[in-house]
């Protein structure tokens, strides 16, 4: 599932959508092998509702998070840069992160919707990062998260961060490479 959120920015999900809907499909396709998707790509929003990023763009979603029955990845976009606002904004997000945690879903988080998962404690004692300009706040808001802003992705188990936006594509290599 990539969530769709107001006020991050849309290539956060869009590059992530295009890289996990292309995996076992785009290069069998170019080598005229029979694809085998590795991926069911599913988009969500917190209500199911159309959501704007910052910029001119509407980007609708397939569900809501409270439909999602089934996901094995959950990746949470950037979501904007001001902490207070982006945790009231996408705050019902908390919660829905911890349970499909429990259940064994790996998490992602890029850029700023890495607090997300911070605010969540999925990311207590473990190796994080984000965007080199959010690490002190976060780092002041969540001591408890090894905060490693000099690192592009860190890997914690089934817990997943990018930094800056354009991480989300390396990101996303990185959670389809096998």
């Amino acid at each position: 599932v990539v969530l769709l959120l107001r006020g991050g920015l849309a290539s956060t999900a869009v590059a992530p959508m295009e890289v996990f809907a292309a995996a076992g499909v785009l290069w069998n396709k170019l080598a005229d092998q029979e694809t085998r998707p590795l991926f069911k790509v599913q988009t969500a929003s917190i209500s199911g509702d159309a959501v704007e990023p910052d910029g001119p763009l509407s980007l609708v979603p397939v569900r809501s998070i409270a439909s999602i029955r089934k996901v094995d990845l959950i990746l949470v976009p950037a979501t904007g840069l001001a902490l207070d606002q982006l945790l009231a904004r996408h705050g019902e997000l908390v919660p829905w992160l911890q349970r499909w945690h429990r259940r064994g879903a790996a998490i992602a988080g890029v850029c700023s919707g890495v607090a997300l998962l911070a605010e969540a404690g999925l990311l207590d004692g473990k190796p994080a990062t984000t965007h080199w300009g959010l690490a002190e706040i976060y780092a002041k808001k969540y001591p408890r998260v090894d905060w490693r802003p000099e690192q592009f992705i860190t890997d914690a188990g089934n817990v997943y961060c990018g930094g800056g936006v354009y991480a989300s594509l390396d990101l996303s290599l990185y959670l389809v490479e096998p």
